[in-house]
């Protein structure tokens, strides 16, 4: 069975993981980091004056974070 710590960035030779972080956004409306792997949560926050979902995981350190 694949394991998130099996994946690895194509053409990677050193092996190195993938950041999880890379898979988050941060939503413009309510603030909340959404995992862009997860359709449910980005059409959630497509829509106009959603409000943030509950039940989540908190996401990786620095997800969603805007990068300068």
């Amino acid at each position: 069975m694949t394991k998130p710590s099996d994946f690895h960035y194509i053409g990677r030779e050193d092996g190195e993981p993938i950041d999880e972080a890379r898979h988050f956004y941060h939503c413009q409306s309510c603030g909340q980091a959404v995992d862009k792997r997860d359709l449910g949560q980005v059409f959630h926050h497509e829509e106009r004056g959603h409000l943030p979902l509950t039940g989540l995981d908190p996401p990786p350190a620095g997800a969603g974070l805007p990068r300068h």
